[in-house]
């Protein structure tokens, strides 16, 4: 049995809470899946035990017909792990193809620069204490990681060049059925951009109706002080942190810094720069001015006038 679907894949920090709250669960010519059967299905087997047709009939069983909607950003990898460097988000695009192998994937993609201290904020919301620069670079503070990279589950800015695994896509799914969109069009113009993109899926939606405000909002700067101080009295989420003791609630640890981002004592909200420093963002321009040029001219998309990294 082949069903259509559109798979939307991630990135995380693109715009993918709004489509899963906003957009998809109001259409009426697909349907849509929630996050847990998805990541039931898809994520949660062990690489030797995953079975398509089990997956499959789990994700079908709420369909009257219609082509299914999967958005579940998991599927790209996860950012703390780096994708398990690499490994699980490619092994997940091959469960993909073998379930659904006639779909279309949607891919976002975000600038480097921005999408770093997206991460990173999102890092202390699920728990982190290290500094932007010992988070997004742990191979310069821990010899192991630097030796043994495939060892440690930590972040890595590998997982932010966009080619190897929108390429994989292609692969496995046909060029023509793999479709990457730049966050930024989206989050400069929601209201064109949608249209634009239900009528290019044949998604059919009131979109006069959406409510297009983010639902995500990245923590204030006094927030994310709050955060890091927190989050030593908790173990969870992330695995790389520093932690005293389990001595305050992950409820409190998670909520009080959104609290604060909220009220008068959340301070400004800084940009990238200010957030990770000069030094660092050169880095990281440098770091992807050559693969991002090269997915320029793979795509089509104009990432240099969105501001990209990009060579000179």
């Amino acid at each position: 049995m082949t069903v259509a679907a559109l798979l939307h894949v991630g990135y995380h920090k693109t715009g993918s809470t709004w489509f899963q709250k906003q957009l998809y669960p109001y259409t009426q010519s697909h349907c849509y899946i929630p996050r847990r059967p998805v990541q039931e299905a898809l994520l949660m087997e062990r690489a030797f035990d995953f079975d398509p047709d089990r997956a499959r009939d789990i994700l079908t069983g709420a369909s009257d017909s219609s082509p299914l909607i999967i958005c579940e950003e998991e599927l790209s990898g996860n950012p703390h792990s780096a994708g398990m460097y690499g490994a699980f988000s490619k092994v997940v695009s091959e469960r993909l193809q073998s379930t659904f192998p006639d779909s279309e994937v949607i891919i976002f993609i975000r600038n480097q620069v921005d999408m770093t201290a997206a991460l990173y904020r999102h890092y202390l919301r699920e728990g982190g204490t290290h500094s932007p620069r010992r988070y997004l670079c742990p191979d310069r503070w821990r010899n192991d990681v630097r030796r043994h990279p495939f060892k440690y589950p930590v972040f890595s800015l590998g997982f932010l060049d966009y080619r190897g695994l929108t390429q994989h896509y292609r692969r496995l799914f046909g060029d023509s059925r793999v479709h990457i969109f730049a966050f930024e069009l989206f989050r400069d113009d929601p209201r064109s951009f949608v249209a634009a993109f239900v009528e290019r899926f044949g998604i059919k939606v009131d979109i006069t109706r959406l409510d297009y405000r983010p639902s995500n909002q990245g923590l204030s700067r006094n927030a994310m002080v709050a955060a890091r101080i927190l989050n030593h009295l908790t173990y969870r989420s992330v695995l790389d942190k520093r932690w005293i003791g389990p001595l305050i609630s992950n409820k409190i640890r998670s909520n009080l810094p959104l609290w604060l981002s909220r009220s008068p004592l959340s301070g400004p909200r800084q940009s990238a720069p200010d957030l990770l420093g000069a030094r660092l963002v050169a880095e990281i321009e440098e770091h992807f001015a050559t693969p991002n040029h090269e997915l320029a001219q793979q795509t089509g998309l104009p990432l240099k006038a969105l501001g990209y990294p990009m060579m000179a």
